[in-house]
């Protein structure tokens, strides 16, 4: 009888610039490339944001508890590029004008940390406000228990964003690895699958 050999998945070597990019933003693109940048061919963006996003999901289970540990109350950038179930709400003012420009290229429309990232002069005379990464996660009923407990981070997404860059993500989440083996280190710390019931309030 001819026994069939399990073949072990290759395990993607995302280096520590891959996470700084999943976790503060696209402000650090050394990792994946820029996918907004002017000269990137729609092709290549898709392409860009499906690393972004097969990168997320394989490190997710250990790179999303560390960030809220250290963040309760808010979450990564790839959270909110890959999970958030829809923008933050204007909560004074019209919301930025380039939202509401026809003619504004799909870049200008982005999103960071689920809201609007790009400014004009139109924002200066008529500027508006956008709910805290708190009140968005807790209208969706998406804060934790532990986050329910602990005192919520009360910055902004660029002082969010500076603090990030500067968090030994690996240390964060337990691990001690060298950079080239970063891939194996984090992806040993992800469960193989997380029962539905632990992932359903687990935003």
């Amino acid at each position: 009888m001819r026994v069939k050999r399990r073949i072990k998945a290759r395990r993607t070597p995302w280096t520590p610039h891959h996470i700084d990019t999943l976790m503060g933003g696209l402000e650090n693109t050394m990792g994946f490339g820029d996918p907004w940048n002017l000269n990137t061919s729609d092709e290549r963006r898709e392409e860009i944001l499906a690393a972004m996003r097969a990168a997320w999901m394989e490190l997710r289970g250990a790179l999303l508890p560390a960030w809220r540990r250290l963040f309760p109350g808010t979450r990564p950038a790839a959270w909110w590029l890959f999970e958030s179930k829809e923008p933050r709400r204007v909560t004074a003012g019209p919301g930025l004008f380039v939202m509401r420009d026809p003619e504004a290229l799909p870049w200008a429309k982005r999103l960071s940390f689920g809201a609007p990232c790009v400014f004009s002069a139109e924002d200066e005379t008529d500027p508006s406000d956008y709910e805290s990464q708190a009140t968005y996660l807790d209208r969706l009923g998406l804060l934790t228990a532990a986050e329910r407990r602990a005192p919520l981070t009360p910055l902004s997404d660029g002082e969010l964003v500076a603090l990030a860059a500067e968090v030994d993500w690996l240390a964060a989440c337990g691990l001690a690895a060298p950079a080239n083996t970063v891939a194996a280190a984090v992806a040993d710390a992800v469960p193989a699958a997380e029962p539905e019931a632990n992932r359903a309030g687990d935003g």
